[in-house]
């Protein structure tokens, strides 16, 4: 017995049952949670062994009127009346009704039809029907209103509802009324339980090529339930896009079960996090890191606090820098997974250069050169030091280390007259391939700075070269740069998000709490000042004038000897603009007796104080 059997079983007798039930069954559950895919199932059985008593199928989704259920009703009991090309006459069709008189399509006397009569007379002249009705909760038909709707049908009539919704989602929407119209109207309330199996089995089913593979099913459940992402509507999504991408690789890497066991394993924890929404913040890239390299979920990583995250983020580059080229389509995902593009061409070579051919996966040019310089002869050591400038002349793959790196053992050469070349010029290149690195580059991990410590990279310390420490200084303030620009982006999605967390913004900006992420960076500038100040005004009092007292100690105006630092120049562009708006909301308005108006005309008062500061 599945877990829902118990589910069908009742609704089985209740359809079944000849008496007048007067009631209907809910059936609930979370989106995505599989209702309609197990009502779907239940509709198909049920008809297989009941051929006299058909079941309708009718979502709500988008529904506006109660007319528009009547025309719902009607195309799923006549499914090529309710057609894109009939619609065209569907006036002509109900003109014709209303007049009496006959229409058939083919031989069927449609006018007659007992169903079609009965529907077509109003709601209460339905007398034997089977009626399912799907996402109530996504109708804008008022809740009382759609009840009052089944209620009239069931009403005096041998007809049966069963109704699907996530009831939360419902109460949210009518916290007052919902639950006292449904006693009304619903007799039976089931919710249903998560079935990953044999939904995966079934979903997997609809496509010959896949349905044969035992470790295909067993990795997209192995993937499901270590996510703990309870969304069998994504599952079936997922493998709708997988079937199209299995179905254009080479047969004879179809026979490799471990690497499409991996391929399965990668595609589906991508495509569930990017459905998840975790993917909104997090490349496709870092999102292979932290799932692969650490083995954590999203969720789990950004639970962690930031001192547990940079363990994570240090921990990339030995695990990744050597795991990453076992990654099935490693350069692939973010097409595959992001735009939904498959290239079928460069899909099966880089399967075929991965996995197939004898080429090893080399060590750069510049970690040979410094593993085994001592032992080279002279004409191998030119060779390899050409390769090495063709190498990072070329390889976008060098990382802020390799750049150091290159940097320190060629200073090194130079020294030792191994190679005739300036440190001036060598530190020259080196700043070029980093602006290079942060500014071509859209690749987040590349960007990120603790991926690599000033002692060293990859095993290997840097020179102290006074050179190398110029270097580094430059490498920092790129990386303080790409820092901005990526704390810009959090900061957007404190208001991009659909509930404004305030509490945790003004957290962020506490300069007390060690772990806040917008103290010392000038992030505000990226702001709109409206979407600011609609939420600033929601905030109370108290909050109000914390985030003015922040702002005071940000730029230094608290202190009486209090130093503006000019890279907040651009904040201050945001600061006009909100007090342009506190002013044009307060122009010819008095205070009198109005508390939060004088309330705002105050701050309004201090922020011009903060703008005179830092313009002295």
């Amino acid at each position: 017995m599945d877990k829902n059997d118990l589910i069908r079983k009742y609704l089985e007798y209740y359809i079944c049952e000849t008496g007048i039930a007067e009631y209907a069954v809910l059936i609930k559950g979370a989106w995505g949670s599989g209702k309609t895919w197990f009502i779907q199932l239940f509709k198909k059985s049920f008809s297989e062994t009941n051929t006299n008593i058909p079941l309708y199928y009718i979502s709500l989704y988008g529904t506006e009127k109660k007319e528009e259920i009547d025309e719902k009703i009607f195309e799923s009991m006549h499914p090529v009346l309710g057609s894109k090309p009939v619609k065209i006459i569907t006036n002509i069709f109900r003109a014709a009704l209303k007049l009496g008189v006959g229409l058939k399509v083919g031989d069927t006397d449609i006018s007659m039809a007992p169903e079609f009569t009965e529907i077509t007379l109003g709601k209460s002249k339905i007398e034997k029907a089977v009626l399912i009705f799907d996402d109530i909760e996504r109708s804008s038909i008022d809740i009382e209103t759609l009840l009052g709707y089944f209620g009239d049908i069931l009403e005096g009539t041998k007809n049966k509802i069963i109704i699907l919704c996530d009831e939360e989602k419902v109460k949210q929407k009518y916290p007052d009324k919902y639950l006292n119209i449904k006693e009304k109207v619903i007799g039976q309330t089931f919710e249903i339980e998560d079935d990953p199996e044999a939904a995966i089995k079934t979903f997997i089913g609809n496509y010959s090529e896949l349905s044969t593979k035992a470790n295909i099913y067993k990795e997209i459940l192995k993937v499901y339930l270590r996510l703990n992402y309870r969304n069998l509507r994504s599952v079936k999504q997922s493998i709708d896009l997988f079937s199209y991408l299995y179905s254009v690789i080479n047969e004879k890497y179809k026979s490799n079960e471990t690497l499409i066991s991996d391929l399965v394993n990668v595609y589906f924890t991508l495509s569930l996090e990017n459905k998840a929404g975790s993917l909104n913040d997090i490349s496709i890239d870092d999102a292979i890191k932290i799932e692969f390299s650490n083995n954590l979920t999203i969720s789990e990583y950004k639970k962690l606090d930031e001192k547990e995250k940079k363990k994570i983020q240090d921990n990339f580059i030995y695990s990744y820098m050597t795991q990453y080229k076992k990654i099935p389509l490693s350069s692939f995902w973010n097409e595959i997974i992001i735009d939904g593009k498959i290239n079928s061409e460069g899909i099966n070579e880089n399967l075929y250069k991965t996995f197939y051919a004898n080429d090893e996966q080399e060590v750069p040019i510049l970690y040979k050169l410094i593993e085994h310089w001592r032992d080279l002869e002279i004409d191998d050591f030119k060779k390899y030091y050409k390769l090495l400038l063709l190498e990072i002349k070329d390889n976008t793959k060098y990382r802020q280390g390799d750049i150091m790196h290159y940097a320190s053992t060629c200073i090194f050469f130079a020294n030792n007259k191994l190679i005739k070349r300036s440190k001036e010029n060598i530190i020259l290149e080196s700043k070029r391939l980093i602006n290079k690195l942060y500014n071509e580059l859209d690749d987040p991990f590349i960007n990120n700075i603790f991926l690599v410590s000033h002692g060293g990279y990859r095993g290997y310390g840097y020179s102290s070269e006074p050179e190398i420490q110029e270097l580094w200084t430059f490498l920092s303030l790129a990386n303080e740069k790409y820092r901005t620009r990526r704390l810009e982006k959090e900061l957007l999605e404190y208001f991009n998000n659909p509930v404004f967390e305030s509490e945790k913004f003004l957290s962020d900006f506490n300069h007390y709490n060690n772990e806040a992420k917008f103290v010392n960076i000038p992030v505000l500038g990226s702001l709109k000042s409206n979407k600011f100040f609609y939420e600033y005004l929601k905030m109370n009092s108290q909050n109000k004038w914390f985030f003015i007292k922040e702002l005071k100690h940000r730029y230094g105006n608290a202190y009486s000897n209090g130093v503006y630092d000019k890279k907040y120049d651009t904040e201050k562009i945001f600061l006009l603009s909100l007090l342009k708006i506190i002013d044009n909301l307060l122009y010819k308005k008095s205070v009198a007796y109005n508390p939060r108006f004088a309330d705002l005309k105050n701050i309004g008062n201090e922020i011009k104080g903060i703008i005179d500061f830092m313009s002295k």
